[in-house]
């Protein structure tokens, strides 16, 4: 080796010396920021996964909070109408569950409230308003009947469930009440307002 070329070596060797400690500690930043990004992207992974896990854990829970005679909780936007449809499969049966929790206004219900939904046995589904005349419906437990009138006038604390049940005997026949009427809102009838009950 000629003097020109150890003296090069020299140099090299003096500018790695010097600059060693920057070589090491940049490698290991880079080692570091490799072990967060696997670190990161598997938490990640395993919080996707528990997600899933968790979504499958709720689904469950509410498949099984769902059974008759249960409690249900209300949440955000949730009408009683809605609520009788997941639950029953018919909205029709939140006369029942306004009945069982003796509420004033079926359309005041507020989130976190608690509704006891009972065991109906005679729930009418849409389908069957469609294909079965109202008064051919089988209804196993019929209340006398009180109103006996073709034309019936609305008085203060009166619904549709409570005139259909004085009229037939029947509270789901307040749908035909409803149709019969062209009530839009079945929910707002008012004290004087004249109604024909089909015979």
């Amino acid at each position: 080796m000629s003097k020109s070329d150890e003296s090069y070596v020299n140099i090299l060797m003096d500018k790695f010396k010097g600059n060693y400690q920057s070589v090491i500690l940049g490698i290991l930043v880079i080692i570091v920021g490799f072990a967060v990004l696997f670190k990161t992207s598997k938490n990640g992974m395993l919080n996707k996964v528990l997600t899933t896990k968790d979504q499958a854990a709720a689904a469950t829970q509410q498949q099984s909070n769902l059974a008759p005679g249960g409690k249900y909780t209300v949440k955000k936007g949730e009408t009683l109408w809605a609520i009788c449809e997941k639950y029953y499969g018919s909205g029709y049966a939140w006369t029942d569950v306004t009945t069982t929790n003796k509420l004033k206004n079926a359309n005041l219900i507020e989130v976190g409230q608690v509704l006891t939904m009972p065991e109906l046995k005679n729930i009418i589904k849409p389908a069957e308003l469609t294909t079965q005349p109202a008064k051919k419906q089988v209804v196993k437990e019929l209340k006398p009947i009180t109103i006996k009138e073709t034309n019936y006038k609305v008085i203060k604390g009166d619904n549709l469930w409570k005139i259909s049940v004085g009229a037939y005997g029947d509270g789901y026949q307040w749908v035909t009440i409803a149709r019969t009427n062209g009530l839009k809102n079945p929910n707002l009838i008012y004290p004087g307002n004249l109604l024909k009950l089909p015979r």
